[in-house]
């Protein structure tokens, strides 16, 4: 576990100085300053224990007359001075490596074996020399999975004692020379890619940086990276995996391949993705925002892939428009409808037939949108009707219910996207919407249907994904 309590003099914004306490757990991270201060960006510098120390500063968590908690974006270590570029980040970075809690367990893979010997006077270890595995590899960069083994310090003065440490890596190298920020949203994207596969995941530790001159960096995120951790008891205990590793290794290199493309390539759906790993991070939220935010994910996403559904052409309205209003019966109603706005003084032009075409031409092509409902209905057919399926666990108190009926599939969407209208629009009329437990029920069945979407756009097919509940 990552846990540290720097309190010590910092220096920042040239000579200033103050007393502050920097405090990091679990890829949280504060600093806490004697007086006030504005919370404006900037690094607070220290030597501790030989190591120099550079704290990244944006925003306050809090102030009173005698501290100020300041928000921590990043932290660097090194046993040389630090120097930063203008805006704060570290540049020339050619190689990073980290580790992933629960990774290790996820990989099954064991590198140590041993056994005594003859006489049982000794006992031999024997270390396995294992295969990296290859994540992604392009003109950028080579993303591998390595394994480490080591021999630890012995205990103090205990000669008949030794310990040896296995550990697994995330080594990432670039072929062309990147900053901090581009080694942030790396560790953030392929922790978010092992996440998925794994259904769980633990915080990332010990990231360590390396740059062209070859200067190593401790470098701490002030990040949650972790995913679905409050399912983490039920998954350490029992093994359970989303994916199990041997099943999938062969797959990996396509897999990240897809992954990449669709959070870098695609930018509309980066935010969406964003959307969901806040969903389902250590951050709690009220159930009606859960519930809201699994909606616009939905919608999102829907709006981005089908966009308004089947086009209308506009120069296909037109034409029939003009038909119409070519028309004698037609010609006569425009022509008195212009007498009449005369009589009222209004514009005469507002009444033009190529103003009320352009006017009704806007108006069916907006009418031609998708609903949420039709987004909704759309999506669980395309995965197997899942919502569907599932609706007796929303309504598990309706025994009298058919999860595979039209009447019924159709009457669990009004009442979603009714509660959607309610609480987005801030409704005064509540009839028909979920109940605060079908909330519940309903809000953990979108974020499955979300996860199964996000596994289909990286290259999992449908039976794949329906197993994984």
């Amino acid at each position: 576990m990552q846990k540290f309590a720097i309190n010590s003099w910092w220096e920042y914004s040239g000579n200033d100085k103050a007393i502050g306490n920097l405090v990091f757990e679990n890829n949280e991270a504060y600093f806490d300053v004697n007086g006030q201060n504005n919370g404006r960006p900037c690094a607070y510098s220290t030597v501790h224990e030989d190591m120099y120390i550079k704290a990244l500063i944006s925003g306050r968590i809090s102030e009173t007359d005698e501290v100020t908690r300041l928000n921590v974006r990043r932290i660097f270590k090194s046993n040389k001075n630090i120097t930063l570029f203008e805006d704060c980040s570290i540049i020339n970075i050619k190689e990073v490596e980290f580790e992933i809690r629960g990774l290790y367990a996820w990989l099954q893979v064991d590198t140590l074996s041993g056994k005594w010997s003859y006489d049982r006077t000794h006992y031999n270890i024997e270390v396995k020399n294992i295969n990296d595995i290859s994540l992604l590899e392009n003109e950028e960069r080579a993303i591998d999975i390595i394994f480490k083994t080591q021999l630890q310090d012995p205990f103090l003065n205990i000669s008949t004692k030794i310990s040896i440490e296995k550990k697994t890596k995330i080594r990432i190298i670039y072929f062309k020379e990147v900053d901090d920020n581009r080694v942030f949203e790396d560790i953030k994207n392929v922790s978010r890619f092992l996440g998925l596969l794994m259904g769980i995941l633990g915080y990332v530790d010990n990231v360590s940086m390396i740059d062209s001159n070859n200067h190593n960096y401790q470098c701490y995120f002030s990040h949650d990276f972790s995913y679905d951790l409050e399912n983490s008891n039920f998954n350490f205990l029992y093994g359970y995996y989303r994916f199990n590793f041997i099943d999938i290794q062969n797959r990996l290199m396509i897999l990240y391949a897809k992954w990449d493309s669709f959070i870098n390539e695609d930018c509309d759906m980066s935010f969406l993705i964003g959307v969901y790993f806040l969903l389902n991070s250590k951050r709690e939220y009220l159930i009606e925002d859960k519930f809201l935010h699994c909606c616009r994910f939905l919608e999102g996403y829907s709006i981005r892939r089908n966009e308004n559904g089947d086009a209308v052409l506009k120069s296909d309205i037109k034409k029939e428009l003009k038909r119409v209003f070519n028309n004698t019966d037609a010609s006569k109603t425009i022509a008195n409808l212009k007498e009449s706005l005369k009589a009222l003084d209004i514009n005469e032009k507002y009444a033009l037939p190529v103003k009320i075409s352009e006017a009704m031409t806007e108006r069916i092509l907006n009418g031609n949108n998708l609903s949420f409902g039709q987004r909704i209905e759309s999506i669980d057919n395309q995965y197997s009707n899942y919502l569907t399926e599932n609706y007796k666990r929303i309504r598990h108190h309706d025994t009298k219910c058919e999860p595979d009926s039209a009447p019924e599939k159709l009457a669990l969407i009004k009442k979603i996207v009714d509660t959607r209208n309610y609480y987005s629009h801030f409704k005064n009329n509540n009839d028909g919407i979920l109940s605060l437990e079908e909330i519940i029920h309903t809000s953990n069945l979108l974020n499955k249907l979300i996860t199964k979407i996000i596994l289909s756009e990286i290259g999992f097919n449908m039976d794949e994904m329906l197993k994984k509940d």
